[in-house]
């Protein structure tokens, strides 16, 4: 089967790495199309592979099976002055799609928003799975909508890509019986979300926590991996590039309770997620009181990241979304 991967944004270069065989195409911020990817010559520097440009060749006589990575929110709504492109780019994926007779199509939507994403393609074809980043339990998606977290906005470096490749960060000795914190605290509001309050939670639980800032990346992974536990606050979209930072580190995630569904049965302890101050001071000063919660709780998380966050599962679980037949 051959396999094209088209991610214009550059989002989900990891990818790849689950799809070895498959060919990697973008789009060079010099196109009419502008999200921040790079260059051919910068992404080379960081992922050490060149994309391919030339997707008039993304079609059903060379390849199989077509992935897709797109924000399908701005291409659908931003206005044109402030979609970068995003408009225009969903119509030239929209012709791929419609102009030819893949075998299967998988389209990954990691926009920030719990929307359906199959509403918004209009695209009438049997053969495309959808895979939602902030897919929530209280949204209804359509029956080939499947829930894949693994991805957020792909700058500096793809999450997923992270995931796949980085070690080190496991190797930090814990140093620090704290919480750590670092991160923006706002108060945001829209009228698809609602309110994500990270301010006012933070004010009332700061004083249980290790508040850094101005921190360049590498600092931040090496300081929050001395530490046992790491606050990971909800933002407009979930799971948050932290949540994957403080898993990589072996650093127990504490989260404030959210509706994102992980596709796998199994949960974090029910002690590491939060509804508001006082059920996180309550948990907090259980972990404090009895160190076999916390161990129990990390040996839960353990589980699901070595079990789960890894190259074989991801790629199989994406593969039987599909038919290959």
């Amino acid at each position: 089967m051959k396999i094209a991967i088209f991610d214009p944004a550059q989002h989900v270069v990891g990818l790849k790495l689950l799809f070895e065989e498959a060919d990697y195409y973008s789009i060079s911020p010099n196109s009419f199309f502008k999200y921040q990817q790079r260059t051919n010559k910068d992404f080379h520097d960081v992922y050490k592979f060149n994309f391919k440009e030339d997707i008039v060749n993304l079609n059903d006589t060379n390849y199989d099976i077509l992935i897709v990575v797109f924000v399908t929110y701005d291409g659908c709504f931003k206005k044109p002055e402030d979609a970068c492109g995003a408009d225009i780019m969903l119509e030239h994926i929209r012709s791929i799609i419609n102009n030819n007779k893949f075998k299967n199509i998988l389209y990954f939507d990691n926009y920030d928003y719990n929307y359906s994403p199959e509403p918004l393609l209009k695209i009438d074809n049997k053969n495309i799975t959808f895979f939602k980043r902030n897919y929530c339990y209280d949204v209804e998606y359509s029956n080939n909508t499947y829930s894949f977290p693994f991805m957020i906005f792909g700058q500096p470096l793809c999450i997923l890509w992270t995931l796949l490749t980085e070690n080190s960060y496991k190797s930090f000795n814990k140093e620090f019986f704290g919480i750590f914190f670092s991160g923006a605290v706002y108060k945001h509001v829209d009228d698809i979300v609602g309110v994500i309050d990270r301010e006012t939670i933070y004010n009332e639980i700061k004083g249980y926590l290790h508040t850094y800032s101005s921190l360049d990346n590498k600092t931040y992974l090496e300081i929050m991996g001395k530490y046992i536990m790491a606050l990971d606050l909800n933002g407009v979209g979930n799971p948050n590039r932290r949540t994957f930072e403080i898993l990589l580190t072996n650093t127990l995630l504490i989260s404030q309770k959210n509706k994102l569904v992980w596709p796998f049965e199994e949960q974090f302890d029910k002690n590491t997620i939060f509804e508001n101050k006082e059920d996180f001071i309550n948990k907090i000063n259980k972990f404090n009181s009895d160190v076999s919660i916390y161990l129990t709780a990390k040996q839960k998380q353990d589980y699901i990241f070595n079990r789960y966050f890894n190259k074989e599962w991801l790629r199989n679980y994406i593969l039987s979304k599909i038919s290959l037949e």
